[in-house]
């Protein structure tokens, strides 16, 4: 028989309003609460990691989320070697954000790519910059939106719109090491 007994802690999703009741509910199947104390705290939940792993090491699950990030919404992918060839294909147009600044960077060789986004109804400005030699530029457009016109730099640019499933993307190339201020006006 193996005994024992869990804690879990739960913060409050309205601080604002008073508890006057608290209903524990089972999900369907023939079994018991036994609740040995429930607590109410003014601060946020908060227990000592423990030194044991369970499933995967740590540090890979969050290596894992970093990847998916840098590489998903973020949009920095490195397609060659220390970001000397990279497919830089921001996507904040699918989410709330409106303003970002990133920089990705690999300690051991200085390779990095940074910039600064910005949207509005009219216009995606971003700023970018690292050490890349080849830069592969995918633009998300926001729904409903299209690329009209597109400058680095102040000039005029040809771009392709490419559509993935049901996103559209503003295409170019960048080659060489400099800071691009890029402009893609939407209609």
């Amino acid at each position: 028989t193996m005994i024992g007994a869990y804690i879990y802690g739960l913060d409050n999703p309205f601080p604002e309003k008073t508890i006057k009741t608290i209903e524990l509910q089972g999900i369907g199947i023939d079994s018991k609460w036994m609740i040995l104390g429930i607590t109410l705290s003014d601060y946020p939940v908060y227990f000592k990691p423990s030194f044991i792993s369970y499933g995967m090491p740590a540090r890979w699950c969050s290596g894992a989320l970093v990847y998916a990030l840098v590489e998903g919404l973020v949009g920095v992918k490195d397609n060659g070697v220390a970001y000397d060839k990279v497919i830089f294909s921001p996507r904040w147009a699918a989410s709330d954000v409106k303003q970002v600044n990133t920089s990705i960077k690999y300690e051991a060789s200085g390779g990095y790519v940074s910039y600064k986004y910005s949207i509005t109804n009219t216009a995606i400005n971003i700023v970018y910059t690292g050490n890349t030699q080849n830069t592969e530029v995918r633009i998300l457009i926001p729904e409903g939106k299209k690329a009209n016109a597109l400058t680095v730099n102040d000039v005029n640019i040809s771009f392709k719109n490419e559509s993935v499933e049901q996103s559209d993307y503003a295409v170019f190339s960048l080659t060489g090491v400099s800071v691009c201020k890029i402009k893609c006006s939407l209609q």
